[in-house]
């Protein structure tokens, strides 16, 4: 349940007040209640997290709460309106038995929640929306970087980035031309791969494998797909690959081997991997 807390009346009321209206509307329900005018009045409303057509209601709503006093001596209720938020049902994380691990979280994009695994809720639609620059300075690098490892990303230049993967550990992987470079947690920045200039004068393509953590290359004009073979190791850049997919060869409609389809990845034709 989620509830609301009212302190209808303070601890001195004056003679002339005769009753108190509490009126409280929550997706389409009309709550109403009459106290008698009495001195430090509280009262408790408890919501169940339905709508008026008995459905659940996600994330968080707005309650409109009216307090009417009504006097001896006036034929009108002088109302007092304000408005409250009330949390609804959280959305399911895990179906596992009712119990959820406290790795596991799940964003409510409708209300912009971040219902994480130990219960706690993170609201970001009232948070303020901040840009920060993660990597580059706003000038170009050179095509041959000598200085393009070990310092801070607000520090390091770009020259061309095309692509960009996130890892599960919070590090980026940015595409920068002839460079495939990492972001670490720390926010140093490091080259996990460098390609020759000749496979990069068109656009590629990364990903990570939600398997293993693989970082994936995607070279159209090469018609191949490569595999980075270290993603922590950053001494030789240069051989940090090799093919996983692609002969190098273009498939072709009305191939007679059908592009290598039944054989090893690695004799496979494709046409153009993204």
């Amino acid at each position: 349940l989620s509830t609301i807390q009212l302190q209808l009346t303070p601890d001195k009321i004056p003679p002339a007040l005769k009753l108190i209206h509490l009126k409280i509307t929550i997706e389409g329900i009309l709550f109403e209640k009459v106290f008698e005018a009495d001195p430090g009045i509280k009262f408790t409303y408890a919501w169940n997290r339905l709508n008026v057509y008995r459905q659940r209601v996600y994330g968080v709503t707005t309650a409109l709460v009216k307090i009417g006093y009504e006097y001896f001596d006036c034929k009108d209720i002088m109302w007092d309106v304000q408005t409250t938020k009330l949390s609804g049902h959280d959305m399911s994380i895990s179906e596992v038995g009712g119990w959820n691990l406290d790795i596991h979280h799940r964003y409510n994009f409708h209300e912009g929640i971040l219902q994480k695994g130990d219960g706690t809720n993170t609201y970001l639609k009232h948070k303020p929306r901040v840009v920060k620059t993660t990597l580059g300075d706003g000038h170009q690098r050179p095509l041959d970087c000598t200085e393009c490892d070990g310092t801070a990303g607000t520090k390091q230049r770009l020259l061309a980035p095309v692509a960009l993967a996130a890892a599960p550990d919070g590090s980026i992987y940015v595409g920068d031309f002839n460079l495939v470079r990492r972001i670490m947690v720390d926010g140093t920045v490091r080259t996990v791969v460098r390609l020759n200039v000749t496979r990069v004068a068109y656009r590629y393509h990364i990903a990570l494998s939600p398997l293993d953590g693989s970082l994936y290359i995607s070279d159209p004009e090469s018609h191949q797909i490569l595999r980075v073979k270290h993603t922590d190791n950053f001494s030789d850049p240069e051989h940090n690959w090799e093919t996983a997919v692609g002969s190098g060869e273009r498939c072709l409609p009305g191939d007679e081997a059908h592009c290598g389809d039944g054989a090893l990845a690695r004799d496979a034709k494709l046409a153009y991997p993204k």
